[in-house]
C-alpha cells in the first residue's frame, strides 16, 4: 500500500513539475515579447514617428501652446471644456496614449 501511495505521489510531482516548467516557459516568452514591444515603442518615440503621450514620464518636451482655449483639453482626466467636441484625431490620440501608458505599467 505504501508503495502505491509513493508511486502516486511521484506521478503527481512529475505532473506538477511539467506544469511548472510550462508556466515558466510561457512567462519567459511573455517577458521577451514585452521587451520587444517596449524596444519598438522606444524606437518609434526616438524616431519621431509618433509623438509622446502627455504625462508620459519620458516626455521631456513641454506641450505646444494652443492659440485659443477651445483647443485646450485637460489631459489628466481626459475631459473637454464645455461646448468642445473632440475631433476624431483627438479621440484616436487619447486612445493611443492610454494604450501606451497601459503597456508601460505592465
Amino acid at each position: 500500500m505504501d508503495r502505491v501511495i509513493g508511486m502516486a505521489m511521484q506521478k503527481t510531482i512529475a505532473e506538477l513539475s511539467n506544469k511548472l516548467m510550462a508556466a515558466e516557459d510561457r512567462e519567459k516568452r511573455r517577458d521577451n515579447q514585452y521587451a520587444g514591444m517596449q524596444a519598438q515603442i522606444d524606437a518609434l518615440l526616438a524616431s519621431g514617428g509618433i509623438s509622446p503621450c502627455p504625462g508620459d514620464a519620458r516626455n521631456q518636451r513641454p506641450p505646444p501652446l494652443q492659440s485659443h482655449s477651445r483647443a485646450r483639453r485637460r489631459v489628466d482626466d481626459q475631459q473637454y471644456q464645455l461646448g468642445d467636441e473632440p475631433t476624431s484625431g483627438e479621440e484616436e490620440e487619447g486612445i493611443m496614449c492610454q494604450t501606451h501608458n497601459d503597456l508601460l505599467e505592465l
